[in-house]
């Protein structure tokens, strides 16, 4: 702050402010620094968010998933569909793919031929 009662300036120091004892536990302050606060654009909308800092790039990735896919079912139903409607035919579009690509990923059929194979070595041997 200055002090405008004068013509010169100079800083007025801010007034001493009583320390609190805080109780800190250990693992608090490792946990605040792994923490991120950033803002995502997501279609029209600014959203904070507090994420874990190895997790920015997959929210950020999300966030350009939603506002692309959006973005597509805008221009195809433009001035057809409501803007609520679009956001639900986005989120049903990302939801099937999710869906889609949980089952490409179940690795139990693989883990079963596995145990097979590993069992015929085992009684060759």
């Amino acid at each position: 702050m200055y002090n405008t009662a004068r013509r010169e300036r100079r800083l007025i120091p801010p007034q001493k402010e009583r320390l609190k004892a805080v109780t800190v536990k250990p693992g608090i302050m490792a946990e605040e620094k792994d923490k991120l606060h950033i803002r995502l654009h997501v279609y029209d909308t600014e959203i904070p968010v507090n994420i874990k800092r190895e997790d920015e790039y997959f929210y950020r990735q999300a966030a350009k998933l939603i506002s692309s896919t959006v973005n597509t079912y805008s221009d195809i139903f433009k001035n057809r569909k409501s803007e609520k409607e679009i956001l639900y035919f986005a989120m049903v579009d990302i939801a099937l793919r999710y869906e889609k690509n949980k089952d490409n990923n179940d690795t139990g059929v693989y883990d079963d031929i596995l145990k097979k194979l590993t069992q015929e070595i085992e009684k060759a041997l």
